[in-house]
């Protein structure tokens, strides 16, 4: 499911809102079954953008050469 768009129907409270249309969610929702890898991997874009790396026997473990 990762980078399929995600749609949902609008909530009831949206009186006046046409029931045939949907929203295109921008973002991935907590309980999605895929959301804790797509957070993970844009803390690794972000971490490997500021010079961190993975460590082979971890991938969890991110480790940088600079001292911080």
């Amino acid at each position: 499911m990762k980078g399929e768009p995600v749609y949902i129907s609008p909530p009831p409270i949206m009186g006046g809102f046409p029931r045939d249309k949907v929203f295109k969610l921008n973002k991935s929702l907590y309980r999605q079954a895929d959301a804790p890898r797509m957070w993970y991997d844009k803390l690794k874009a972000s971490l490997e953008a500021r010079g961190f790396t993975t460590c082979k026997a971890d991938p969890c473990l991110f480790i940088s050469k600079k001292v911080v």
